[in-house]
């Protein structure tokens, strides 16, 4: 906090233009080493080495995009209602920031919490998680390989439990954004608003894919095999549950689980590997809860379900790509996220009856429909209380243009990515300003 403190003040008074020129370099450095920094990546987190190079580009476009607001960033210039006077509305830099970033997503989400801090004029103490050390430092370096200024961006490893809310009652710091469980977001919430703390909370998802009769059914199933069992699972926007329309429910369970049980699992270096390990054995075990207890409730495992432990997959983490069905609304594995390759298929006779079951839950972070109507489409887009809704598209796949902020425990505060980051790390200042010649 010392070092941020120092280095923000120059950093802040520094030209919008300049700093873009910064972020600028900054995804050119990273763009220069992106296989080696997802070779990083799926050493320590597990994903494919094809999904880490995406998202270590994801985080280039994110420098990029945010660069481009540097040169939108003058304010405005309002109108007075008294003679020779001028009102500016301007937005001015916290000072000194903190991002609490999660395992999953190593790379990519600091870059999109990072980058619109940096051109809004912040310095920044980064507080990645534990298990994935080495892209943190990767991401740091290549910030100050790029020229950004020594404090501007402060890496401090170590465990959440007391780090998190170390910085967020720390008083050198004026906001915090958070990505990671609902549990710890709410605390974090409660811990930082309390000593008047601006506080941004990405958090867990529940996320529905509702296949209407009308949809095409392979391209349905493409869509719920990229949400479901993508990143081993791992993201906040998967689908954890598929709501289908009774009169094409028994044909895509059944070419669901085919392409499902397709699905090639191995070695995440492998150019061939579609999914990888889980993130770590304590992960794998709570996979494995997870669907113990929604067999115990009465759950059917239509494919999945174990670890694999024979062979190749003797070494790892590997958990299977689950699919379970006669499941009932309010059991665990319907109302709680499993963090895993496990998804829930359920069967409903209408859009209306689908549209409840969608939002039955306590989240709302993403949702999707599959269906060729418009009216269907537009009517779900109405009544979901998503805060990401995706039409003949995957839950997961959102872009750094578009706010992302998560309904119900969803999410807390301003919304993360867009233009709308930059607000949340800035403050407005209305300035007037008197020609007494003017007059």
């Amino acid at each position: 906090a010392t070092a941020a403190t120092a280095a923000s003040a120059a950093w802040g008074e520094t030209s919008p233009v300049a700093r873009a020129r910064t972020l600028t370099a900054i995804a050119r450095t990273i763009e220069a080493n992106v296989d080696a920094f997802a070779y990083d990546l799926t050493r320590e987190e597990g994903k494919t080495l094809t999904e880490a190079q995406a998202e270590v580009r994801r985080a280039v476009q994110v420098f990029d995009f945010y660069a481009g607001a540097g040169h939108r960033m003058g304010g405005r210039i309002l109108p007075s209602e008294r003679s020779g006077f001028r009102i500016e509305d301007r937005r001015v830099p916290l000072g000194v920031v903190a991002a609490v970033t999660p395992w999953n997503f190593p790379f990519a989400i600091p870059a999109w919490k990072v980058a619109p801090a940096l051109i809004a004029g912040n310095a920044v103490i980064l507080k990645p998680a534990s298990q994935t050390p080495m892209s943190a430092i990767n991401f740091v370096r290549a910030c100050e390989s790029a020229g950004l200024p020594r404090g501007v961006i402060n890496l401090v490893p170590g465990p959440g439990a007391e780090l998190g809310f170390a910085l967020a009652t720390h008083p050198s710091i004026a906001a915090i954004s958070f990505t990671g469980s609902t549990e710890v977001g709410r605390q974090l919430f409660q811990t930082a608003s309390s000593v008047f703390k601006r506080v941004q909370a990405e958090m867990g998802g529940h996320n529905p894919l509702v296949i209407l009769a009308d949809a095409l059914v392979d391209d349905a199933v493409a869509i719920a095999i990229n949400g479901a069992f993508m990143s081993t699972g791992q993201k906040c926007t998967a689908t954890r549950r598929i709501i289908v329309e009774e009169r094409v429910y028994e044909t895509f369970l059944e070419r669901f689980t085919a392409a499902t049980r397709d699905l090639r699992l191995g070695d995440p270096m492998d150019p061939a590997t579609q999914i990888g390990p889980v993130i770590s054995l304590s992960q794998l075990l709570l996979d494995e809860e997870a669907v113990a207890r929604a067999k115990a409730q009465g759950a059917t495992v239509v494919t999945g379900g174990s670890r694999l432990r024979e062979g190749p997959f003797a070494r790892g983490w590997f958990f299977s790509p689950t699919i379970l069905t006669d499941v009932r609304p309010h059991d665990d594995i319907a109302q709680q996220e499993a963090f895993g390759p496990i998804v829930t298929v359920f069967s409903v006779n209408s859009l209306d009856a689908a549209i409840e079951l969608a939002n039955d839950v306590d989240f709302g972070l993403s949702a999707s429909i599959c269906t060729q109507g418009l009216e269907s489409a537009e009517r779900f887009i109405r009544a979901s209380r998503s805060g990401v809704v995706a039409v003949n598209a995957a839950t997961a796949g959102i872009e750094v243009q578009a706010p992302l902020h998560g309904a119900k425990r969803s999410g807390l505060g301003p919304p993360e990515q867009g233009d709308e980051a930059i607000e949340f790390f800035s403050d407005p200042k209305a300035v007037y300003i008197r020609y007494p010649g003017l007059a």
